[in-house]
Order: C-alpha cells, then structure tokens, then sequence
C-alpha cells in the first residue's frame, strides 16, 4: 500500500512539477522546416539536429547534476524517452535530423532501461531497501548505462548520402501529393 501511495503522490507532483518542463522548448531549431519535436499519428512533424541533440544534452545534464541537489526522479527520465519514442514515429526523422535511425533506437533503449531502474532504486529508497545485493546490481547497472548513454550524445551517427538522398525524394514527392490533397496545387 505504501508503494501504491508513493507512486501516485510522485506522479501528481512529479506530472505538475515536470508539465512545463517538457512543454517548454529546449530551443529555437534552426532549420526553419522544424515544426514540432513531438509527433502524433497522421501528422507531419520534423525535427532538426539541432533541436535534437540540445534536448538531449540538456536532459542529460539535468540526470547529471539532479535538482535542487537531489537526483531527478523517474518521471523526469519517462518524460524524455517519451520524446525520443515519439521521434522514432515521425516519418522523416533521418531527413530532417540527418541522423541514422539506429541511433534514436539506442538512445531510446538506454533511457527506458535508466526510466526503470531510476524507478527500481526510488521505491527500494522509499521502502528502505538500499543495501540489497539486488539494489547494489540495479545501481551500478544504471551507472554504466548512464556512463553508455552520455558517451552516444556525443557522437550521433550520421545518415548515409544515398539514404539521404532517397528520403529527399520520397519527402518531396509526400509534399507534392499532400499539396495535391489540399487543393493548393492543381492536377494538370
């Protein structure tokens, strides 16, 4: 009960706290295209580089230096593989970014792995549980891949030049036939 307790308050504070952390953009994307970092189903989004690895970064360093001296909870770190699992749905992703999608899937892998064993080591704290052989395996574990995770930021892996120009046809032939469906451009 204690844990079903726990899980709701951090959710409630954590969700109103962390609401306009997420909102907020991490900053101005300088290819002029970026429409939005998150994509729903069924609409165009695109995200650029920049946009990308700042928002990266930046999480990464909070997860580094924590909040207010404290280590930032798991909610924090569910947000931010919310956002990079959203990315992986855009359609042009590689295009826009110019980064090959095998790298967005291990960035992801990493940050649902920390968002599980952040949320692993915040209830063992709340129920006492900090010397168990299990704990002690769970937080080196989580070290490491933060240690992997940080090591990634640094070096994204580009896409391809033949991949890359494929995707600018299908992108532009996609622009042209939504043009076409929105009547600004007329069918001769």
């Amino acid at each position: 009960m204690r844990i079903y307790v726990f899980w709701v308050c951090l959710l409630l504070i954590a969700s109103v706290s962390q609401a306009a952390d997420v909102v907020k953009p991490v900053a101005k994307p300088t290819v002029s295209k970026a429409k939005t970092i998150v994509a729903k189903p069924g609409i165009d989004a695109s995200v650029s580089r920049d946009s990308v690895l700042t928002f990266l970064n930046e999480s990464n360093k909070a997860f580094l230096e924590g909040e207010n001296g404290k280590q930032v909870p798991s909610i924090k770190y569910a947000s931010v593989t919310a956002v990079v699992k959203n990315w992986l749905s855009l359609r042009f992703l590689e295009l826009d970014s110019e980064i090959d999608k095998s790298w967005y899937e291990r960035v992801y892998k990493f940050l649902d792995y920390m968002t599980k064993a952040r949320t692993f080591m915040d209830s063992a704290k709340m129920n006492g549980k900090l010397k168990t052989p299990e704990y002690k395996k769970i937080s080196d574990n989580f070290d490491e891949a933060y240690s992997r995770f940080a090591a990634l930021l640094k070096d994204p892996t580009p896409v391809e030049q033949k991949k890359l120009e494929k995707l600018r046809d299908e992108k532009r032939k996609w622009e042209l036939t939504q043009s076409r469906k929105s009547g600004s451009i007329k069918e001769e």
